[in-house]
């Protein structure tokens, strides 16, 4: 593990002194040294789970692009990052929330979602006791 963040810090460079940055270094760390054991008990033959194999693995990638991001955003060479609701504003032309209206207010037809069924009555699930032979 310390290799790996001797790895990774020298990548980072002084950026990896950064309190943020260097707990991000150490959590990308552990979770490739963790992913590599599994890899390697496969490798061995020996009873692992591939999918928690596969799933650590992605854990382990994505907690080394987050420690890469953090470092760029303290280098100042890139945004932080957004939020799916800002992205969508930016790319899709979707209006922020803060700049709707409440929701709630201004509608008096209930929503789709909540509106009774056609007949008037109640929406009632469908079941296996209620066939009717």
């Amino acid at each position: 593990m310390r290799a790996l963040q001797r790895q990774f810090r020298a990548e980072i460079g002084e950026e990896a002194d950064n309190a943020v940055v260097a707990l991000a270094v150490r959590d990308a760390a552990e979770l490739v040294m963790l992913a590599e054991m599994q890899r390697a008990a496969l490798i061995r033959g020996e009873n692992v789970d591939l999918s928690n194999l596969l799933r650590l693995e992605g854990v382990a990638r994505r907690a080394i692009a987050f420690m890469r991001q953090l470092a760029r955003e303290v280098r100042g060479e890139a945004q932080p990052t957004l939020t799916l609701e800002e992205h969508l504003a930016t790319f899709a032309g979707v209006e922020l929330r803060s700049s709707r209206e409440p929701a709630g207010r201004g509608s008096t037809a209930p929503s789709p979602r909540n509106a009774p069924c056609r007949r008037g009555g109640a929406r009632r699930r469908a079941s296996c006791d209620d066939e009717e032979a």
